[in-house]
């Protein structure tokens, strides 16, 4: 996202897609953790440019960052048979890592940092990766997941006071979901919903339409895109982790090679005002 010379920016983007990009990653015990994923742009198909020929024409074509978004929602729009004006929104969560690039190379564009308590977090990544890794101990799940969400969060942060970015909480989220999603609608320039437009579009009338989440469910997450909005996983932490899981994981930081920040856990919550 950094380089503004279009040579520089072509060649940083062939990297991305051709999956050359350094990744970071850290040794928890024996289980490996990528900090950043190694795919980048997934179901091309769906954007509208699904052979190596039509990639390789967005490549050649695209001068910068702010360029290269505006061909690929041009070939969705093509493909996907959109007409008129639209707002195109990426849900992805490991988007959080491009933030500050997002917003200071892609005039007008918004990103919404959604911070959730690292408690909660460390719960439920720990039991994803434990379907997903089997053969660790529990505190090395615990451990990988703390260092992810301390890592996430972080980048997500960077992008703190620049314009287009906003944050939203999530245990706010849903637990006033009319109210914070307004918010959000004000951050992206859009008009206000009503609480009846809101449940109209919840998950039953979704699946009774006939829309599901795109890829279908998530078998290794606790809740599912296509769910309701509930506030259950909030506090869930309290049910799986002592007083001195607690304290273990507070104390948890970690370095990454050519990278300045000092990652803490136990700092950041407290940064981030969860006690």
């Amino acid at each position: 996202y950094g380089h503004e010379e279009t040579g520089d920016f072509q060649v940083a983007l062939y990297r991305c897609l051709t999956g050359r990009v350094p990744a970071p990653s850290m040794a928890i015990k024996k289980l490996q953790l990528p900090l950043v994923p190694q795919v980048f742009f997934m179901e091309r198909d769906w954007y509208g440019v699904p052979t190596a020929a039509e990639e390789l024409a967005l490549l050649q074509d695209s001068v910068s960052l702010a360029d290269y978004l505006v061909r690929v929602k041009t070939a969705m729009a093509e493909v996907q048979e959109i007409e008129g004006e639209f707002t195109w929104i990426d849900h992805t969560p490991r988007n959080v890592i491009g933030a500050p690039g997002f917003v200071t190379h892609v005039p007008g564009g918004k990103f919404v940092h959604v911070i959730r308590d690292g408690r909660d977090v460390v719960i439920s990544l720990a039991m994803r990766f434990q379907s997903e890794a089997p053969g660790h101990d529990n505190e090395t799940y615990v451990s990988a997941a703390a260092v992810r969400w301390a890592w996430d969060t972080r980048q997500g942060l960077r992008a703190r006071g620049l314009p287009g970015y906003m944050e939203v909480r999530y245990e706010e989220l849903v637990a006033e979901p009319l109210i914070q999603i307004n918010r959000i609608l004000e951050h992206l320039e859009k008009s206000p919903i009503t609480q009846e437009r809101l449940d109209a579009h919840q998950s039953p009338t979704a699946e009774k339409d006939g829309r599901r989440f795109k890829g279908g469910d998530k078998p290794t997450w606790g809740s599912q895109p296509t769910g309701p909005i509930s506030t259950s996983s909030v506090g869930r932490w309290r049910q799986h982790l002592s007083d001195r899981a607690l304290a273990d994981l507070y104390r948890i930081r970690f370095e990454i090679q050519e990278d300045a920040t000092a990652y803490w856990f136990g700092e950041l919550m407290e940064e981030l005002g969860y006690k």
